[in-house]
């Protein structure tokens, strides 16, 4: 018996004040459902919450997997648990129900958040599901969850090269997917945003707002 929240638990509901200033949107439109996508930068500039964005605009279920060096294969794939009636379920992990949510709703968004925190040979294990196959097996449950013809699931994924402590993505992954650098805007960009959400008493301090700036572009490398 495989179990997950229901398939509407994986759409998002809340309203996104994102402020597109990278044009990665129109991006994201471009190669939804078509090519595989990694979105690798700094934090703060918007890529899961892109990713994000498209899925509530669209109504697609988006099945968060966040990575880490202390994710284990059963965090991507699940595992057997006792519940409280001494039944054996098997949760399934984020690969298996972006798979499951697909074939129940139609289409369906898997994305992998700091991907490179996975080390190379967890890495393989994405290999399945992100190429022709689009399956995922399940060792302890002995089966094979594999996407239905005429359904749809697209993997994405985010990443920070600069983050200490992760891993080389591997020529077998990225072969899968369409690898785009994200970058901070441009300074004028960056102020542009400052002036439409700082409180109005700033908003005729300009050259607050350029020290504030320049604070930031300082730092950044440093966080």
């Amino acid at each position: 018996m495989f179990i997950r929240l229901p398939a509407d638990e994986f759409v998002p509901k809340h309203n996104l004040n994102f402020y597109d200033s990278l044009n990665l949107l129109k991006i994201i439109e471009k190669c939804a459902f078509k090519k595989n996508l990694f979105l690798a930068g700094p934090k703060g500039v918007g890529k899961s919450t892109s990713i994000y964005k498209y899925a509530a605009d669209n109504k697609i279920p988006l099945v968060s997997c966040p990575c880490s060096d202390e994710t284990r294969v059963s965090n991507l794939l699940g595992q057997f648990i006792v519940d409280s009636s001494n039944q054996t379920p098997f949760v399934l992990g984020p690969l298996a129900i972006a798979i499951d949510v697909a074939n129940e709703v139609g289409s369906a968004i898997l994305n992998l958040e700091e991907v490179n925190a996975l080390s190379s040979g967890k890495q393989t294990i994405l290999h399945s599901i992100s190429d022709f196959r689009k399956s995922v097996e399940l060792p302890e449950a002995m089966t094979v969850l594999r996407l239905k013809e005429g359904k749809k699931l697209w993997i994405t994924g985010t990443y920070n090269p600069e983050y200490p402590g992760t891993f080389p993505l591997t020529e077998a992954l990225t072969s899968r997917f369409r690898v785009l650098q994200v970058g901070y805007p441009d300074p004028s960009v960056e102020k542009k945003i400052l002036l439409k959400e700082v409180k109005p008493k700033f908003q005729e301090d300009s050259k607050f707002l350029d020290q504030l700036l320049e604070f930031c572009s300082k730092t950044r490398n440093q966080m």
